[in-house]
């Protein structure tokens, strides 16, 4: 056996008649894709935990299958989200966070701070008052600049002048950022206001 860790369950895929491919996000290993033999009939070593927006205490191998694999030899279930899972629209809203995070994430690399946003965020999911869109985008935000990926919104992207937080402005999403008057190339313009801005910013 090896030694555990905390795994959220991203996505599972099935490869025979009896195995999985599972997609976890470990708290010290980052996003891993690992095969799960005999998933399908193994009570014992897996006890239906293979479930996406399931938290896993996961006992994955080292060494890489040929097909780039690694080994998820078993696991316990932490936490299985029943309380984000009873509402549909929190159900929706927790299943997007993880296709965001297994799309962006990038493979085999750790990301703690995230690992621990995601699942503070998921947790907060199942309130019965919470702005389910408003959580959604603060993780988005949160996200991204936690991966170092966040637009540039303080200022321009192309000659690095300083841009009016009191007007409107122009988002280059080729450059990744705002631009300047000066600076905006021919085409159309994705206009961002000021009010979204400083919302953007402020998070």
């Amino acid at each position: 056996m090896g030694e555990r860790q905390p795994a959220l369950c991203l996505r599972t895929y099935d490869f025979g008649d009896s195995s999985q491919i599972v997609v976890l996000f470990a708290r010290s290993k980052g996003k891993l894709r690992c095969m799960a033999r005999g998933a399908k009939n193994s009570v014992k070593r897996f006890a239906g935990a293979l479930e996406p927006l399931t938290l896993l205490s996961a006992d994955i191998g080292g060494k890489k299958t040929r097909d780039g694999l690694l080994t998820l030899r078993e696991t316990d279930v932490l936490d299985g989200f029943f309380y984000v899972r009873r509402r549909l629209p929190s159900l929706a809203a927790g299943c997007y966070l993880l296709d965001f995070l297994a799309e962006l994430l990038p493979e085999a690399v750790p990301h703690e701070p995230l690992f621990e946003l995601a699942l503070a965020t998921l947790r907060r999911l199942a309130g019965a008052k919470v702005d389910l869109a408003e959580e959604v985008l603060v993780f988005e935000l949160l996200a991204l600049q936690i991966l170092g990926i966040v637009p540039n919104l303080e200022s321009c992207v192309q000659c690095g002048g300083a841009v009016d937080f009191s007007r409107d402005a122009t988002f280059d999403t080729r450059q990744g950022g705002l631009v300047c008057k000066q600076c905006q190339v021919v085409g159309k313009p994705l206009a961002v206001c000021a009010g979204t801005r400083a919302t953007a910013r402020a998070l």
